[in-house]
């Protein structure tokens, strides 16, 4: 059986995040719902000091998302990606809002230096390629 979630840290594998994002966003079409999906890479002079501040990083999303409803995933080593479905701006300014606050409680505001988040707005129709998810070769 292939592992749906790394460690226990709970995050979705790669496979896993775009098998079940896949199955959201066509549930998203049909219900005519928009959301997002936003992209957190962590810089490489970051990457490589310590696996503790990336399960720490997991830990804040993980923590600041609707738990059975959105999803989070590691993209790559350094890249995880975290879907918020039927959500508006509004919903994503809250999730960016609780992200922040448990960064200055855990960490501080300095990891932003090495952090490079993007949200990209998911609209009813969209796909993995049309949000250039799809998987390579």
């Amino acid at each position: 059986m292939l592992e749906k979630t790394i460690g226990g840290m709970g995050i979705l594998t790669r496979n896993e995040f775009l098998y079940q994002t896949e199955m959201v966003l066509i549930s998203m079409s049909r219900r005519q719902e928009s959301g997002y999906l936003l992209t957190i890479e962590i810089g490489s002079a970051a990457a490589g000091t310590s696996s503790a501040l990336f399960h720490t990083l997991v830990s804040i999303f993980l923590s600041s998302v609707r738990g059975h409803y959105d999803l989070v995933g590691q993209a790559g080593s350094n890249t995880i990606w975290i879907l918020l479905q039927n959500t508006s701006e509004k919903g994503l300014q809250i999730v960016s809002r609780r992200i922040h606050q448990k960064i200055l409680a855990e960490l501080n505001e300095t990891i932003y230096d090495v952090l490079n988040i993007e949200a990209q707005i998911i609209h009813p129709g969209d796909t993995l390629a049309s949000l250039n998810l799809q998987e390579q070769g």
